[in-house]
C-alpha cells in the first residue's frame, strides 16, 4: 500500500516554477544595472537570431 504524506488523493503537485525565458533574465540583469544599454542590445539582437521560427 502507498501513503501518500499530505492526505491527498495523489502524488504532491510540484511547486517548481517553470524557467524563465531568456529575455525575461535579460530585461531584468539590464533594470537592475548589472549589464548596460550596449550589451543588453547586443544580447537582445543574438536571441532574436536565435529564436526558432514559426510555422
Amino acid at each position: 500500500m502507498i501513503c501518500w504524506n499530505g492526505g491527498g488523493d495523489g502524488p504532491p503537485a510540484s511547486t517548481a516554477a517553470p524557467p524563465d525565458a531568456p529575455e525575461d533574465i535579460l530585461d531584468r540583469r539590464f533594470a537592475s544595472g548589472e549589464i548596460d544599454a550596449d550589451a543588453y542590445a547586443e544580447t537582445r539582437r543574438r536571441l532574436a537570431a536565435h529564436r526558432p521560427r514559426s510555422r
